[in-house]
């Protein structure tokens, strides 16, 4: 099996070794001169050479670990604090890394998408065998992209664990993104928030008052909206309770009543 062609650029192929369920490939750097990581000074010195291993994507359902060989420079800036630093392949792994940035990849989508613990049950069944606390770290290594701020947001109690903790939770309602999540849902919490946040001009929220004195004091110029949910959620309360009262209604006025809810709420929608 010639494996060249699927290996990193700069690495020559030395040796391979196939198992039942593991591939070993065995890679030397041929670039012979590094870049000192504390002055930038090229240097083609070789103090020793070094090994690392490392995990790369999967091939045919058999796990690929490459063991690369490195060389250490001397540096020659004198004024450097660096005298010997070891040479590195950013462009493909980062250092003390133990997996390619290419196998890292899939691992932090998949961890971001599903959690630690289930992205580990899946990592098994791709032959990438992976613990959940290394997905935990691998997530938190995701750089946050600078959001731009919204001008339309939407608020809702969120809950950290159910009947134990509960925060609130600020949507995009234009790009339908999470912004933001509070660590309570007290009005206070989210007045702060919304100082620090000008420019809002629209806020959906439930039909608590806590959330809508908050926004009045914050956010005076911003329009406030009842969600379609709590909307829809409290009809469907007062209908429950009215046609409790109407033990003598005929059926078919409550027939009638019935579809006339469901047309208002295909309308809401």
């Amino acid at each position: 099996m010639d494996l060249s062609l699927l290996l990193p650029d700069h690495f020559q192929f030395t040796d391979q070794h196939i198992g039942e369920s593991t591939i070993q490939i065995g890679l030397i750097a041929t670039q012979n001169v590094g870049c000192c990581p504390a002055c930038q000074t090229p240097a083609n010195q070789v103090h020793s050479f070094y090994q690392r291993t490392l995990t790369d994507l999967p091939i045919c359902g058999k796990a690929v670990s490459l063991r690369v060989h490195l060389r250490k420079f001397f540096c020659r800036n004198s004024n450097c604090t660096r005298k010997i630093f070891a040479q590195t392949a950013p462009a493909y792994f980062c250092p003390y890394d133990r997996r390619l940035n290419r196998a890292e990849q899939p691992l932090q989508a998949i961890a971001l998408q599903t959690g630690a613990r289930p992205a580990a049950r899946l990592c098994a069944l791709t032959s990438q065998p992976v613990n959940y606390s290394t997905l935990l770290r691998i997530s938190h290594k995701t750089v946050v992209q600078t959001q731009h701020m919204p001008k339309r947001v939407g608020v809702d109690t969120f809950a950290f664990r159910k009947g134990r903790r509960y925060g609130a939770i600020l949507i995009d309602l234009d790009r339908h993104q999470p912004i933001d999540v509070l660590p309570n849902r007290e009005g206070k919490t989210l007045e702060d928030w919304l100082g620090l946040h000008p420019g809002i001009e629209l806020i959906t929220r439930d039909r608590s008052s806590v959330y809508a004195n908050a926004i009045t004091t914050a956010c005076p110029q911003a329009v406030q909206v009842a969600d379609r949910w709590h909307l829809l959620a409290n009809l469907s309360e007062v209908m429950e309770r009215f046609l409790d009262t109407q033990e003598r209604t005929s059926t078919s006025q409550s027939w009638q009543l019935c579809q006339h809810l469901i047309r208002l709420g295909q309308t809401c929608h």
